[in-house]
């Protein structure tokens, strides 16, 4: 009786470990946030999406602000790396992988910004504004692993390889609302969103309840080159700005920031 009773607590215990043992994959969208009961969009139904297409052959490296940081062999581990120890994007694209968008301080200020491929061919090259963001639009689709070179007339260089990962369903979603809230009524009081120009500022704000947290908002001139990224607050609303003349091109779209740097359909305006 002693013996059947020493081996059912056994049991218990090793069942009671058993969750312990395995992958621990942190699925918060914003691993530097201290809110720690944010949840990530994709953690609440969501699928992953392309933005414009399924791409499925897409970089799933173990990436920190944008550079691969995957070192082990996934033939001799039981986890799947792809989908831990990864921080927030700093670079993010959209259009099919067309537009590629630099958040402030991704790169170094009013640096020489060129896009290479992985055997280091130049694909296309840009200058970054003072605050250190980008952007760009090519021609045709950039691969799904691309290499991001910032150069100054100091000669100073720093180089980090990115996998444009495709958009999530939540960010196609997002996406998607704003669009249609400008088709609509033009960004309407009803519609949540604001867009407003002061002097060489344009700013895009969204009131309570509009989009989802755990998302953030890409606004960039492609005009001048430069963008800001800004996240969703816990109550849905978002404020976001970037310097434009009148008559600049503006692009709008939402990204999951802790899950993928791919956005959805992109919304293209004009500074007013």
């Amino acid at each position: 009786m002693m013996q059947n009773t020493r081996l059912t607590l056994v049991l218990l215990i090793l069942t009671m470990l058993a969750p312990m043992v395995g992958c621990g994959i942190d699925t918060n969208p914003f691993p530097n946030s201290s809110d720690d009961s944010l949840e990530s969009p994709t953690d609440m139904g969501g699928e992953s999406a392309s933005d414009g297409a399924p791409n499925t052959d897409a970089d799933g490296a173990n990436e920190t602000d944008g550079v691969d940081t995957s070192t082990s062999d996934p033939e001799t581990s039981g986890c799947d790396m792809s989908e831990q120890g990864r921080e927030p994007y700093t670079i993010f694209h959209a259009d099919t992988r067309r537009l590629l968008i630099g958040n402030v301080a991704s790169v170094q200020s009013e640096s020489s910004v060129e896009i290479l491929d992985q055997t280091g061919n130049e694909i296309i090259r840009t200058q970054a504004a003072q605050d250190g963001s980008f952007a760009l639009q090519a021609e045709v689709s950039l691969p799904t692993t691309i290499r991001v070179r910032s150069s100054t007339e100091a000669n100073t260089t720093g180089e980090v390889s990115v996998g444009l990962t495709d958009a999530t369903t939540a960010a196609y979603a997002g996406s998607q609302l704003i669009n249609d809230a400008w088709i609509e009524s033009d960004f309407a009081d009803d519609s949540g969103f604001t867009f407003e120009q002061a002097g060489d500022t344009i700013e895009l704000s969204a009131s309570s309840q509009t989009l989802l947290p755990g998302l953030s908002v890409v606004l960039a001139n492609l005009t001048e080159g430069m963008a800001m990224v800004e996240k969703v607050n816990n109550d849905g609303s978002f404020s976001v700005w970037v310097q434009a003349e009148s008559g600049d091109t503006i692009v709008v779209f939402a990204v999951e920031h802790g899950s993928s740097n791919g956005g959805g359909v992109t919304l293209t305006l004009e500074a007013p």
